[in-house]
């Protein structure tokens, strides 16, 4: 699935991987604005939630992903992770952003992001990329994504699930365990995208809100009622949990303060 092709094996060149690539993601995009255009995460049809629930894809490891290791390249999962990513964007955002269809007005740029490897990837092995909303704070919204041994399907579709309730797989089988996901994470990552509209940063909270992802304060005021047991409060508690993660990624910034690239010396220049 993925193209990124940095192994021993690989003869392509560098455009054609990136043009690939990016065909890769119009497909995406294009799969979102022509098949899914009504469907998208509405917390009340599917619950507040749902804005903490992953989308899924699937993939393998084809050969020319492979590295002298005789195992996935590392740098090949930053594609897949492109991908993923595209797809949970536009479940949750795509009536929000300048597509051209939508009457949206912001673009999401992507400000870092991260990967902690745990275990190979072997050569054609099947495996499932999780990526959810972690937690956004005054700036940036973050996402946790993890690569993942293929395993039993969700129990539901949430984006579906009002039409097509029984569409998945192996629908009703009893979830995993803490401690089977645990065992079956391959690898997992960490990324922080901004909300921009031309020049100017708009909160994270406020696109929610307007993206009607939240669920309302309980504030006395309002009237609107949610079925599900999820308030602002347990929204809010996620969120903080979420954030104390995505807080150690940000101590990454002051790698660019360690730069000494200007002091004349290096071991060469290749």
């Amino acid at each position: 699935m993925s193209v990124h092709c940095y192994s021993l094996y690989s003869n392509s060149p560098d455009s054609h991987r990136r043009n690939h690539h990016q065909v890769r993601l119009i497909q995406c995009l294009q799969q979102h604005i022509l098949f899914n255009h009504p469907h998208h995460i509405d917390i009340d049809i599917h619950g507040p939630e749902s804005l903490f629930y992953p989308v899924i894809t699937t993939s393998r490891s084809p050969l020319l992903e492979i590295d002298y290791n005789l195992h996935k390249s590392n740098a090949t999962y930053f594609t897949d992770l492109d991908i993923n990513r595209v797809h949970l964007i536009a479940c949750l955002f795509k009536n929000q952003l300048a597509l051209g269809f939508s009457g949206g007005d912001l673009n999401i740029a992507l400000g870092s992001t991260a990967c902690v490897f745990r275990r190979e990837i072997k050569p054609y092995q099947a495996y499932e990329i999780h990526t959810r909303v972690l937690a956004w704070d005054e700036k940036w919204l973050y996402l946790v994504s993890h690569f993942v041994i293929p395993s039993k399907k969700p129990t539901r579709a949430s984006l579906f699930s009002s039409s097509q309730p029984q569409s998945l797989k192996n629908a009703g089988r009893k979830a995993q365990t803490v401690g089977e996901a645990q065992k079956a994470i391959l690898a997992s990552a960490i990324t922080r995208y901004v909300f921009k509209r031309g020049r100017i940063s708009v909160a994270p909270e406020n696109v929610l809100t307007k993206a009607k992802l939240l669920p309302p304060r309980q504030d006395g005021s309002s009237k609107r009622q949610s079925s599900s047991s999820w308030t602002w409060e347990t929204v809010e508690g996620e969120r903080q949990q979420g954030l104390k993660i995505a807080m150690s990624f940000l101590g990454l910034d002051a790698l660019h303060g360690i730069f000494n690239g200007n002091d004349g010396n290096a071991i060469g220049v290749f």
